[in-house]
């Protein structure tokens, strides 16, 4: 392996680690998923919904971890539904949502150009830090390579 970029906590042993960026997340789904469970500022509608899961978030998740961690954040854990919907990747979550199959943790960084098209909405507020999960690029220890570097450092300027 020469590089990895990762959604992670940071906690890669062995290997060196760069912060390449920062996340949030927040709920997201449909506008027409919103208005039909009356969603609109309305934690509490989240019991009526099915909940889409990435179920890989990061590496040993839970399936609904994402889930768990934006209610304990928002302080809304007793809304939850065990109803829900699992995908091994995110990008399939946040489709099943445009779709409107249910509502979804949306990470900023894959979901702004939905939100920005009016495909998706946040019923529930704005993005929050998503705990101590961020994006990392991790290689093997020791120096890195002119050619790693400088894919580095593109990556770096990509995420800026």
């Amino acid at each position: 392996m020469d590089l990895a970029l990762c959604y992670a906590d940071g906690a890669f042993p062995g290997l060196a680690i760069i912060k390449l960026m920062d996340e949030q997340m927040a709920p997201v789904c449909s506008p027409q998923y919103a208005a039909k469970h009356g969603l609109r500022g309305n934690h509490l509608a989240l019991s009526r919904c099915v909940l889409l899961h990435d179920a890989h978030a990061w590496r040993h998740a839970a399936y609904n971890a994402e889930w768990q961690l934006w209610a304990r954040a928002a302080g809304h854990e007793s809304s939850l539904p065990a109803a829900g919907l699992t995908f091994d990747r995110s990008d399939l979550c946040l489709a099943a949502a445009v779709h409107h199959a249910g509502i979804a943790i949306g990470r900023r960084r894959l979901a702004q150009t939905l939100l920005n098209e009016g495909k998706l909405v946040m019923p529930l507020g704005d993005f929050i830090p998503a705990g101590h999960y961020d994006y990392y690029l991790a290689h093997p220890p020791g120096p890195a390579s002119a050619r790693l570097q400088a894919l580095i450092n593109w990556l770096l300027g990509q995420a800026g």
